[in-house]
């Protein structure tokens, strides 16, 4: 059991559950890499919250054009992305939930130049 002194306290890794230094970054077992630690009663086991995943940002614009562009492909990639991490804090969540808002978008802006293009045509007589 892990002690609220923490000078002692150890780092669990929460992929193979070995104990690490308080010290450690990665896991000395499995490699895994630890990050935050959260502080509980003595009572509790400790847990390490994993950094959220992250996105680079050239393939995040590229996400948000194909989600304008081809709003069907957007709201694909959106959902992929939305689903893949459970941890709100991800970058995945954060990119899917916007290539989702920009595909509607899309679709809206498209539906509303249809009917005003199609309620021209129709009043102008040009079809």
């Amino acid at each position: 059991m892990l002690s609220d002194n923490p000078a002692s306290a150890k780092r669990l890794c929460v992929e193979c559950g070995a104990e690490n230094p308080k010290a450690a970054t990665n896991c000395g077992n499995c490699g895994k890499q630890l990050l935050l630690y959260a502080a509980q009663r003595a009572d509790e086991p400790a847990f390490y919250i994993e950094s959220a995943e992250k996105i680079d940002t050239v393939s995040r614009v590229l996400l948000y054009i194909l989600s304008l562009l081809i709003p069907l492909g957007g709201m694909i990639a959106g959902v992929i992305l939305y689903v893949r991490s459970s941890d709100p804090r991800s970058d995945y969540r954060e990119v899917g939930k916007l290539c989702l808002i920009f595909a509607i978008i899309s679709y809206v802006v498209g539906f509303v130049i249809a009917i005003v293009v199609g309620t021209s045509i129709a009043l102008w007589g040009l079809y």
